[in-house]
Parts: structure tokens; C-alpha cells; sequence
């Protein structure tokens, strides 16, 4: 269950874009994704209190944080990976040469942990943040999204915006909580990105302002701590159903200087985490669907003639 997100930052409709070849000649920066837990977070604490780290829960025999990893991996465009983890993670896990994988400890608190992320990348990079608890992602979806914020220009922090009707059509079951603005109902995609230069290069700003800038993505469950972070007139035009992410916008670049895009997506994966004990059977079931969807799907060198050197494609 997603609750008022901080993706409900910044403006314009950005639909999916269609993969494109030349999208790696486009960038001009490194790609890293923060891979940050959520094993020892309080609700996870409190919902999985038989689980000593929920990263280590195995869904279909694979350790909940390792699915998210390996759909990092194999993404066509990340460069980096940084893992952010309780330290007895480090050795559970099976990392890969490729793409470069570092592991912080981490600190507890999810904004000293974006700091910590923001500190092991370069200026005029681009930092991916997703959450260990993000099960269904997939590469395809990662880069999907990475291709649309590689489209845009001047602007500091991406936060997807999932509509409710894409949410109920692939996962009914689901339950969740949507912010209704005044476009329609959204959850927020748990996936964020973010040009680091504004915190890299101003650091002393960024840390006067650390309670609203580094917290604004630990504030994504948070309904109190959105309304801090937006104040009572915003507050009040989202409890009316007037409030549109391009109020927010304005409210972010005014206050802090920091150009913020919304990019409405059509990916419930984006937005399906693994928060309480009752979405395991539904991210099961998803999962083992897509084995068995890909099991069918044709295989290359299918139609080859019977006993050629391509015959057997995979």
C-alpha cells in the first residue's frame, strides 16, 4: 500500500517511450541506482517480526532483495550499483562483475542513507533510487523509464506517477491508497531519480534544508509528513481535490530551487511493493505467471531447420 507519495512532485504527461537504440549515445553521464533496504525499516519490523531482515525473505527461493538487484543488473543502460544494506547482507548476496556493485552499511535513517547513496556518485551523474522491497520490477521496465528522463533536460528530480486504473487492471487484488489530485487518483512509482549536482555542489544549503530535501523520499508513506513538507494552503487545496502536481512544483522550485518533473507511467510494477505479510501470495503468483509466460514465448532460432548450429537459440 502506497500512501501520499512525494512523486507527486513536479509537472507534464510522459507516457512510456519506445526503447530506442540511440538512447545510449544520448547520455552524457554515468547511471547509478541506489539500491537502498527496507529489511529493517519499523513496518517491516512490525509486519514481519518472525523475519530477522525482510531482505532476506526468499520469494520463489530467491532472497527479496536479489530480485531487485538482478533487474538492476541487467538493465541496458545502469552503470553502477550502490547496495545499502545491514552489514549481514553483505555476505548473503551474489554480486556481479558487471555492472560495478559497492555496499554501504546502512545508517538506520533513510535520509542519512540518501546521503550516503549521493556520496558515492560524481557530479553529472544520474542517480536511480529504488528500494530492496520492489519485487516485480523488471529491467525492461527500468529502462523504459530510463529512457524517458534521459529525454529531458533541466530538471533535478523524476518522480513516476502510477494511475489508479493501471493498478486495479493488472493487480485488483492489490489494496493500496491513492492521493487524488485533481487530474485523477495516483500512487506513486517507487522508483526516483535524481541529478545530483544541486547536492554535490551547494552541500551547506542542502544540509540546512536536510529535514525537507534528504527526507523527501522517506516522506513517500508518510501523510503528515507530506503535509509539512507542502503546508497548509496546498494542504488544503488536496483535502478540497483541487491540488495538481504542477502546484507542488511551484511549491518545490520556489522554496528550494529545484526543477522537479512528475512522469505519469503505466507500470503497476513500479509501485507493488512488498509492505505486509498478505502481498506474498499476489507477488508470488505474479512472478511464477512470468516464468511461465516466458517459458511459451517463442524462442529465437525456433523456425531454424532441425539440426543447424542455431537450432537451439537460447
Amino acid at each position: 500500500a502506497v500512501c501520499f507519495h512525494a512523486a507527486a512532485v513536479g509537472v507534464g504527461h510522459a507516457e512510456p517511450a519506445n526503447p530506442s537504440g540511440d538512447a545510449q549515445e544520448r547520455r552524457d553521464a554515468r547511471i547509478v541506482a541506489v539500491l537502498f533496504s527496507v529489511g529493517q525499516t519499523e513496518n517491516a519490523r512490525k509486519e514481519f517480526s518472525h523475519v530477522p531482515n525482510l531482505d532476506l525473505l526468499e520469494i520463489n527461493g530467491t532472497p527479496m532483495i536479489m530480485h531487485v538487484y538482478n533487474a538492476l543488473c541487467e538493465s541496458r543502460y545502469i552503470d553502477k550499483v550502490v547496495i545499502v544494506a545491514a552489514p549481514e547482507i553483505e555476505g548473503r548476496l551474489t554480486l556481479r562483475q558487471t555492472p560495478e556493485t559497492s555496499f554501504v552499511i546502512d545508517r538506520g535513517d533513510a535520509s542519512e542513507n540518501v546521503r550516503f547513496g549521493i556520496d558515492e556518485v560524481s557530479k553529472g551523474d544520474l542517480i536511480l533510487f529504488i528500494p530492496s522491497d520492489l519485487v516485480l520490477v523488471t529491467a525492461e521496465s527500468i529502462d523504459h523509464l530510463i529512457e524517458r528522463v534521459l529525454a529531458e533536460k533541466d530538471v533535478d528530480i523524476f518522480f513516476p506517477l502510477v494511475s489508479r486504473e493501471a493498478c486495479e487492471r493488472k493487480y485488483p487484488e492489490e489494496r493500496r491508497t491513492y492521493a487524488h489530485f485533481k487530474e485523477g487518483q495516483y500512487t506513486g512509482g517507487h522508483v526516483e531519480f535524481l541529478r545530483p549536482d544541486l547536492f554535490l555542489q551547494h552541500a551547506d544549503q542542502v544540509q540546512t534544508n536536510k529535514d525537507s530535501l534528504y527526507d523527501l523520499y522517506a516522506m513517500r508513506k508518510s501523510t503528515l509528513g507530506m503535509m509539512r513538507f507542502l503546508g497548509l494552503k496546498l494542504t488544503v487545496k488536496y483535502i478540497l481535490g483541487t491540488l495538481s502536481p504542477n502546484d507542488i512544483e511551484e511549491h518545490i522550485y520556489d522554496k528550494y530551487h529545484v526543477r522537479a518533473k512528475t512522469l505519469y507511467w503505466d507500470d503497476p510494477d513500479l509501485s507493488t511493493d512488498l509492505s505486509e505479510p498478505g502481498d506474498i501470495p499476489m507477488i508470488t503468483r505474479a512472478l511464477e505467471q512470468r516464468v511461465l509466460a516466458h517459458s511459451h514465448a517463442p524462442k529465437p532460432g525456433a523456425n531454424s531447420v532441425s539440426g543447424s548450429d542455431h537450432s537451439n537459440g537460447v
